[in-house]
């Protein structure tokens, strides 16, 4: 990853990263997303929070997907592209 990239990647609840076709994939455990946003248009030291509509979308906003995330935290693209990630229950816990 490019140097000038690790400053903007400090989002609150940003945990895993990966970067797949031109685009930076951000786990968001705190908001229970998975962040995407084209690297394209990213400029250097600007908050990656600024692109949310403007070239930043969620994979979890998918009409197929049938429930909504934990927190996910870590993830990896296998050699033929297809994402895989951890999504625990951080904080989602029913205390007894």
């Amino acid at each position: 990853m490019p140097e000038e990239f690790y400053e903007m990647i400090k989002m609150p609840g940003s945990n895993g990263l990966a970067i797949q076709d031109r685009h930076l994939y951000i786990c968001q455990h705190l908001l229970g997303r998975i962040a995407r946003i084209n690297l394209d248009i990213v400029t250097p030291g600007r908050d990656l929070s600024e692109y949310e509509g403007k070239g930043m979308d969620f994979i979890d906003e998918h009409p197929l997907l049938v429930k909504k995330f934990n927190s996910p935290n870590d993830l990896v693209f296998d050699s033929h592209g297809t994402i895989w990630f951890t999504d625990p229950t951080y904080g989602h816990h029913k205390k007894d």
